[in-house]
C-alpha cells in the first residue's frame, strides 16, 4: 500500500449511485406502538415481512386518491358532461 495516492486527475460522480424508484433507501421512522403492534401481528398472520406490509401501505396510500382529487374530478366530469346536455 502506498503512503499516498494522487486524486487530482480523479472526477466525481455528480449523479446518484442508484435510481431511487427502482432500489430501496435504509431509513428510520418513528411509529406508534399500536402502529407497529398491528403491522408485527399482519406479518405474523400473513408470512409477509412487516417492513414489506409497512411498504406496500405506504405506496398504496400514495397511489389512491384523496377524498379532494376524487371532488375535483367528480365536479369536471359534471362539468363535461351536464355542461353539454344544458346547451342541447
Amino acid at each position: 500500500m502506498k503512503k499516498e495516492y494522487d486524486f487530482s486527475k480523479g472526477t466525481l460522480n455528480k449523479r446518484p449511485l442508484a435510481d431511487p424508484k427502482k432500489s430501496k433507501v435504509l431509513t428510520s421512522i418513528r411509529l406508534d406502538g399500536t402502529v407497529f403492534q398491528w403491522f408485527m401481528a399482519e406479518a405474523q398472520r400473513t408470512g409477509v415481512p412487516y417492513q414489506t406490509l409497512i411498504n406496500s401501505s405506504l405506496k398504496q396510500a400514495i397511489e389512491t386518491p384523496s377524498t379532494k382529487e376524487l371532488e375535483e374530478r367528480l365536479k369536471s366530469v359534471e362539468k363535461v358532461v351536464f355542461g353539454k346536455a344544458a346547451g342541447r
